[in-house]
């Protein structure tokens, strides 16, 4: 009978400790001409737009960018300097991140890839405290 309460208690635990409720939505744009796929290595411009989908206010603190998946290049100037901005409810802000992707010593450049999505982290500040949003976003391109 106890284990039959422990193992029901432990059901109940672990059902409600994934029910965290999602403080942002992110989108990684990128700004193309038509028809055209940049090279994975080189300069980007990544507009990171970050929208508070929670019903209090939070302040965005920091963005870091990282490659998702491989190891063959880095990510230079990944990490956004940016003043703290306070974002209502509803609202949104879009923060431009300029990079450099280049091949790690000894990668074969003829492998290049394209980039597809970038992990994304975001400092953020909630009235419960300091949280992180950390996920795989894909890359949206803009045609303009």
């Amino acid at each position: 009978m106890r284990r039959a309460a422990l193992i029901l208690l432990l059901l109940a635990g672990c059902a409600s400790s994934g029910s965290k409720q999602r403080v942002l939505s992110v989108d990684v744009l990128e700004p193309r001409t038509p028809h055209q796929r940049p090279a994975l290595t080189g300069e980007h411009l990544y507009i990171v737009h970050v929208e508070n989908v929670s019903g209090e206010d939070v302040q965005i603190g920091s963005i870091r960018l990282e490659l998702a998946g491989t190891s063959d290049y880095e990510l230079i100037n990944s990490a956004a300097p940016i003043e703290p901005i306070m974002l209502g409810p509803g609202e949104s802000e879009d923060f431009e991140m300029f990079v450099t992707i280049a091949p790690v010593r000894g990668t074969n450049r003829a492998s290049q890839l394209f980039l597809d999505s970038l992990h994304v982290t975001i400092g953020v500040r909630v009235a419960s405290g300091d949280v992180y949003f950390s996920e795989i976003v894909a890359i949206t391109p803009v045609v303009g």
